[in-house]
């Protein structure tokens, strides 16, 4: 019996490999588009990537007092953030609310 996609994905992101987690999950997803345990999968995915961002701009703001992201790594937290949309999760949940918590942990050097 072969593990389903959601717990492959899962088991992957704990043991660190963010991007290989990825690539099963999205692959996954074009096989069964509708797969809300998938997307709830690839949802925590998304939230570790935004993670690893937040903290290298915390690490330099700690340095150097600029809290701002580059370009870059403001595209990629913008694009990691569409594609937390684009899973179509309803809102309301865990997962919203512990993105809004990640991002207050880390904006208010941003933000003043």
């Amino acid at each position: 019996m072969t593990e389903q996609p959601f717990r492959t994905v899962t088991n992957l992101r704990k043991s660190g490999q963010l991007q290989e987690a990825w690539n099963v999950g999205f692959s996954a997803l074009e096989a069964d588009p509708q797969d809300a345990y998938l997307k709830g999968a690839l949802f925590w995915v998304c939230y570790e990537f935004i993670k690893q961002q937040q903290e290298k701009i915390a690490n330099r703001a700690a340095s150097s007092n600029n809290h701002r992201p580059s370009d870059y790594e403001f595209d990629q937290l913008e694009n990691l953030l569409q594609t937390i949309v684009n899973l179509e999760i309803p809102t309301g949940g865990l997962e919203y609310k512990m993105l809004l918590v990640q991002f207050k942990k880390t904006s208010n050097g941003f933000l003043h």
